[in-house]
Formats: structure tokens, sequence, C-alpha cells
């Protein structure tokens, strides 16, 4: 844990964390552990950019991080026309300004001897909402949820808009159920870009910005006809929330099977990440083969019961649907061995199913979770004595 770390923290100033044009605070110290040597890049120029990617659509902030690599640490660069400093690995980061544009693009040069190169880096902006000067206006790029979704039917969801403050805001159903809407005490979430690399911790402290609202909102068959009033003095904005919502019978649970090799190449890793939130930090390895109930759809994010309280997201693509009457995959979990080798212990764990499992790693721990599994373990092969165990 110590040297992945130390590894983040390297990445940082290796990349030259800070705003473009100004040179990087030294890093905080990290905890202690081996030294990280870093090989300087001498390689020939080569002008690269890592993030954003071509294909990526930026969501419209003010400024934004760019990064990349240039190949060699020799290299000068500039990018959008400001000195931006070169880590010995060759790469860069830099914080630049966006202006209110969908498509801008951005000048890179970098030099090294007599060579010199010159990227124009176009990034795509998710269109920037303005407000209109009318009392009464909604955001039509805040709609949460929007989309497709499939929903346990009674479960409930939290739905959030950006509307005119200080107005009433309610979302009227075509079977008549209105449901009301209220305003987020909650703070702001500061861009990804911050909480990745921001050094200042003031930037992670936003209030709430009064524009936002937030409601509950019971699972029940929507169609594009539900209808956002928003109503501010004599002003009223009516629009569509852009949301398809179908119920799922959890008293006929949907087993799937997760598999990442559907065409059957060879060529992937048989994982299958999955996350707390849709699009989420990967937090989850799925084997191929593992099973679980399906309790969600959302788009191509599909939502798996891993317990009665936890739930796990995944990509669509990798969900596979069993055949109806399929029952939910279940386990007992009788015995547990432990099997010595010569540089490694094996700890076996009989399951008549493949189960969704997560392994946790601690400072010298390895702790197994395994989910939709009862114990009645009462015997443990420990086997022959082995240093890796201590009891």
């Amino acid at each position: 844990m110590r040297r992945a770390i130390a590894l983040v923290g390297l990445f940082f100033w290796a990349c030259g964390g800070g705003k473009a044009g100004i040179a990087p605070s030294p890093p905080s110290p990290l905890p202690s552990g081996p030294a990280i040597p870093v090989t300087r890049a001498q390689g020939p120029l080569r002008l690269t950019v890592t993030y954003p990617a071509a294909a990526d659509t930026v969501q419209p902030t003010d400024s934004e991080f760019i990064l990349g690599g240039t190949g060699t640490a020799d290299a000068r660069l500039s990018v959008a026309g400001v000195p931006v400093p070169v880590a010995p690995s060759g790469g860069w980061i830099a914080w630049i300004p966006f202006p209110d544009d969908t498509a801008y693009v951005v000048p890179i040069v970098a030099r090294a001897g007599a060579d010199s190169q010159l990227l124009e880096w176009r990034v795509h902006i998710a269109p920037r909402f303005h407000p209109p000067a009318t009392a009464a206006w909604v955001d039509s790029n805040s709609f949460e949820p929007a989309g497709t979704l499939r929903w346990p039917a009674g479960e409930g969801m939290r739905i959030a808009v950006r509307a005119a403050p200080g107005s009433i805001v309610r979302l009227k159903l075509r079977s008549g159920t209105t449901v009301p809407l209220v305003p987020d005490p909650l703070p702001e979430e500061p861009p990804w870009g911050i909480r990745a690399f921001g050094t200042d911790t003031q930037a992670l402290h936003l209030a709430a910005r009064g524009d936002r609202y937030v409601g509950w909102l019971a699972a029940e068959p929507i169609d594009s006809s539900a209808l956002l009033e928003v109503s501010n003095g004599t002003d009223t904005a009516r629009v569509r929330w852009p949301l398809v919502l179908a119920t799922l019978d959890l008293t006929r649970p949907d087993v799937i099977v997760l598999d990442d090799d559907t065409a059957r190449t060879g060529t992937t890793d048989s994982l299958t990440v999955g996350k707390a939130v849709p699009y989420g930090t990967y937090q989850w390895f799925f084997p191929t083969g593992t099973k679980a109930v399906r309790t969600g759809i959302w788009d191509d994010q599909v939502r798996l019961a891993l317990s009665a309280s936890q739930s796990v997201w995944v990509n669509a693509s990798d969900v596979h649907q069993l055949p109806a009457g399929t029952p939910p995959p279940v386990g007992t979990v009788g015995s547990v061995r432990l099997t010595s080798g010569p540089h490694s212990v094996t700890l076996r764990v009989p399951l008549p199913d493949r189960l969704p499992f997560r392994v946790e790693e601690g400072g010298r721990t390895l702790a197994l979770r395994l989910y939709g599994a009862h114990s009645d373990v009462n015997w443990m092969q420990y086997g022959p004595t082995d240093s890796a165990v201590e009891r």
C-alpha cells in the first residue's frame, strides 16, 4: 500500500502538477517506504495527449486539466502559449482555461534541440447552459436520471435538476402523480480534476448553489410525457423530463452470468469490473462465469445484487441473461483448506456455484468476502505449517 501511495505522489510530481506556467510546489512527504527510481526519458521527440482523448467530451467548466507526454525529458513545452514543466519521465500536465466553445483547439508546442513539433489538439466540450433572462428556467442538461431505466417496482430513486433559484418545482406524471422537488442543501461537487490533482484544499469546499433541486421518485412506469414544471413568481417554465422508466418484478429473479469475451477471441482479461455507482471507480473484479441477480438497468450500466444491502454496477456488454426460471446463485461454505507450496500458500473454499466475491488487502491480511453464501464452517484444514500464515 505504501508503494501505491508513493506512486500516486510521484506521478503527480513527475507530471508537473499545478497550473500551467506556475512551478509546482514540492510534494508533501510520503509515507516511509522504498524509493522508486524514475528512468529519465531520452527517446525521440513525440508529442502525445493522454487526456482528454480525441473521443472524450469534457463537461462544461471554465478550466480543465490536459496531460500527455513528449518522449524525452529534454523537451521544452508550451500549452496554449504557456510554458509547462516536463518531468524526467517525459510526462507533463497543465491546467488551462477553456473558452465557452463546444470545439476548442489547444495549440501544444514541444522543442528538443533542433527538433520541434506542433500538435493542435481538439477538445470537445459539452454545451454550457446559460440561464435566460426570464424568471423561470430549467437547465436541460442537468436531468438526473435521464435515458432508459428499468427499476424494481416501488423501490424509488433520487432525482435532481438545475432550475431557477427560489422556484416551486414539480414533476407531473401521466398517472396523475405529482412529485415535489426541494432545494438541495448539499454543497456542489468539485470537478474530478480538482479532486484528483488539486493542491488547494479550499477548492474542495464548495457552497450550495441554490439552483439545484432534488426529489424522490417512487418507481412506476414513466414515458416521455413526464413534465417538469418550474414556477417563479408569475413566470412558469415547463419541459419534458427525458426519462423512460419500466419496472422490474424481483419476485421473478432475473439471473445473469458475466462474460467479457463473448466473441471468444481470448484477448480479454476475463474480468468484469464492478462500481459502487454507474461509471464510477473500479472496486470489484469478477471473473468470467460469475452469476448474480440483475436489479436495475440504466442505459449501458447494469445493477447487480450482491447481498440484501449491497449492489454493484457493471457494463451491460458483459452481462448475459440466463434462461427464465434460473434460480439465484447460492452456496454454503462448509470447509476451508490451506495448502502450502514452495513460494505461496493456497486457500481453497469449495462452492457449488460461481458467487461474486471481493478480496480486501490489509497491511498483513487478506480478507475474502463471499456474497450470497452461508457460513457452515466447523472444520479448517491448515495442512503443513506455512510462514505466510501466522494463525
